[in-house]
């Protein structure tokens, strides 16, 4: 799911493809919107139904996370359906950084601890 969501959305953002294959837009468009749905929904439920792992605050951040994305991706889709095409792609932006934030989180943490190691046996 984090590949359709990394390389998917990506893809989306290139204007030769959306240009030259319009069709490949629109089906990478209802993957890449039914993914990240189903993501965020599965995230949301995950977060009522568990205790969480990290703090409640964490916890509450991620389920909001997953609501933008639910938001979001409404946004996206019925502003391509209307054809408002500026709008669409800023929507369509807002909704890959939103579903993308948790990878961004997670290389930035990886980052943050492989510097401290780092730091720590040098």
């Amino acid at each position: 799911m984090a590949r359709v969501i990394t390389i998917g959305g990506s893809l989306q953002f290139i204007s030769a493809l959306r240009k030259n294959f319009p069709a490949f837009h629109r089906i990478n468009r209802r993957i890449y919107l039914g993914v990240a749905l189903l993501t965020s929904i599965t995230g949301i439920l995950i977060n009522l139904l568990n205790k969480p792992l990290g703090s409640q605050l964490n916890a509450n951040l991620t389920a909001f996370n997953g609501v933008l994305i639910v938001v979001f991706t409404y946004s996206v889709y019925t502003r391509a359906k209307s054809s408002m095409v500026p709008s669409h792609r800023r929507w369509g932006l807002r909704l890959f950084m939103a579903a993308s934030g948790v990878w961004f989180f997670r290389i930035g943490l990886m980052f943050y601890i492989g510097e401290r190691l780092l730091s720590f046996f040098s």
